[in-house]
């Protein structure tokens, strides 16, 4: 894009810029102590039963539609 707008014989230096983090870098879990959180839960829940898994997504679900119509409400 420097090609169309610089006028000079020499391309301009490109500056030293820092390099940005990656969605892998950012996403929660991925390092440190909710790494640590998200490896136990893993775990935790590969060794329950069936039902209790769905239990639990589905008043995980309950609980994230509650909050979210709560926002709506109040908007």
């Amino acid at each position: 894009m420097y090609q169309l707008f610089y006028d000079g014989k020499v391309p301009p230096k490109l500056p030293n810029l820092p390099k940005r983090k990656s969605s892998d870098d950012i996403a929660w879990g991925s390092s440190g102590k909710d790494a640590r959180y998200l490896g136990k839960l893993r775990r935790l829940l590969a060794g329950s039963e069936d039902g209790d898994r769905k239990l639990l997504l589905y008043m995980a679900q309950k609980m994230a539609g509650t909050k979210s119509r709560r926002a709506a409400a109040s908007n």
